[in-house]
Parts: structure tokens; sequence; C-alpha cells
């Protein structure tokens, strides 16, 4: 992610750009974590993908890794065939909720379609 601000305007706003090349006004970045979190999961709930990517990514890039972001936004990866980022994002499941037998049950099986398969067997038996 990178931080973009724009000089030439009277009115500078700082933005962030994302991987995707999606870009975040500089309002979106100072909202509270649970508005964040909440807004990951509205626009996921109405089915604009795009904005609960966004916002998934949003909560990533803070560090906020709740369950259920990390959960989502891991699906909708895997879901768009996005495998390796989804990957990291399981990864971080299963390290910050160890508790969570889906999310092993996940990246194993995601790593076994990477064909990772002695990592993919270690994984699964944590499930």
């Amino acid at each position: 992610m990178r931080l973009n601000t724009n000089s030439d305007e009277q009115r500078s706003i700082a933005t962030y750009t994302i991987p995707n090349r999606k870009t975040v006004n500089n309002f979106t970045k100072d909202l509270p974590r649970e508005e964040v979190i909440k807004r990951a999961l509205e626009f996921h709930s109405i089915g604009n993908i795009s904005k609960a990517k966004l916002y998934y990514q949003i909560c990533i890039d803070k560090e906020y890794y709740e369950k259920k972001v990390l959960y989502n936004f891991g699906i909708l990866c895997i879901n768009e065939g996005e495998l390796n980022k989804a990957k990291q994002i399981f990864i971080k499941l299963t390290q910050f909720h160890p508790d969570e037998p889906k999310g092993f049950s996940i990246l194993g099986a995601i790593l076994k379609d990477l064909g990772i398969n002695k990592e993919s067997e270690k994984v699964l038996k944590n499930a």
C-alpha cells in the first residue's frame, strides 16, 4: 500500500492505493476500527464484493484480525481464484485464532490446491 498526496489542488486529499488499484480517501483511513469492519461486513452482505474486499483489505492493513474479517475475506479470495492471497489470510486466521478448526481445514485445502502437499498434511492435522 502506498500513500499518495495530491499537492496540486487547494484541498489536498491523502489517499491509499491498494494493490488492486483501488483508492481509499483520507476520511476512510481515519474511520474507527468498528466502522471499517462494519462497512466490510455490510458491503459483503449486500453483495458488493469489490467494496467489501476493499474494506477487508483496510482491516488487514490496519491489523484488525477479527475472525469474521479474516474468514470472509479469505473465502472471497478463494471464490475469485486468488489462492495465494487466500493462503496468507488463512495463515493469519490460524495464527490469531488457533481455536478455529475451519481455518486449518481451509488452509490445508488451499495448500493442497497450490501443490504444497507436505505443508497441507501438517496443517490438516491441526484441523
